[in-house]
């Protein structure tokens, strides 16, 4: 048993260490490419220019309300100053709506949605108490499920293919690594003009905690994080410092 075990470990730490391996000449690559893009000039592209009237806006987040967390409130909020700076943006909340049989394990007791109309009203009604704003933002809403073991709602479908073609103008990914994992069927930065995402949480610290090979997994999901960012995102933002290093950054502190 003790033999059948050591060799599990083993083949687990080799499996790892070649994963992390091919990761790590993966960003190498990428590196590459962007350096060699950056010596052909650095001017701002035309996409970038997110103050300019008439922009669509697409903000995916990984948790919605009535569950009351930092990525349901926060990128709500969002949509909710972004639609009322310029009243020609478009702005949509893309958030999960998660089965009925689940929505109990995160929701207040005694709410629940059948539809996502229902739940879109409470959405916005949230919005409008918060904020005093009219918040003329849309709410979208892609299948999602909640995993107790993460303790996080991971989508189940390709979100980008929700957004019809002629809306994909910006995205905003809050916590694009975590809306990421397990989803690579689309490239978000060759879907959208220009992709911006907004890293939250410090997911190294969660790996490391209670496992005799957190350090290892944090490593590799540390190399993952970054692929993720850099495949999917034209811009980067932390919130906070204790937030991995990450590809094309923008340290932004206070919220």
């Amino acid at each position: 048993m003790i033999k059948a075990l050591q060799l599990a470990a083993q083949r687990y730490l080799v499996s790892s260490l070649l994963f992390s391996i091919g990761i790590v000449v993966g960003e190498w690559v990428q590196r590459e490419r962007s350096r060699r893009m950056r010596l052909k000039g650095n001017k701002h592209k035309p996409a970038s220019l997110l103050k300019a009237h008439g922009r669509t806006f697409s903000v995916v987040t990984t948790a919605a309300l009535p569950w009351r967390t930092g990525t349901s409130i926060n990128p709500m909020l969002r949509a909710a100053h972004l639609a009322a700076g310029d009243l020609t943006r478009k702005v949509i909340l893309v958030v999960p709506f998660v089965p009925l049989d689940q929505q109990p394990l995160i929701y207040p007791e005694g709410v629940t949605f059948a539809t996502h109309e229902e739940q879109a009203e409470y959405i916005l009604q949230e919005a409008r108490k918060r904020t005093g704003l009219p918040c003329t933002f849309s709410v979208m809403f892609y299948e999602g499920r909640y995993f107790s073991s993460f303790g996080s709602i991971f989508p189940v479908e390709d979100i980008i293919k929700l957004i019809p073609p002629e809306l994909r103008d910006v995205a905003i990914l809050e916590e694009p690594e975590h809306l990421n994992w397990f989803q690579h069927k689309s490239r978000w930065s060759k879907a959208f003009a220009h992709v911006v995402g907004i890293m939250h949480t410090n997911y190294l610290a969660y790996v490391k905690e209670g496992q005799a090979t957190g350090y290892l997994n944090a490593a590799a999901v540390y190399r993952v994080n970054r692929w993720v960012c850099r495949f999917h995102c034209h811009k980067n933002i932390k919130l906070s410092d204790a937030v991995q290093k990450l590809p094309h950054q923008v340290r932004i502190l206070g919220g």
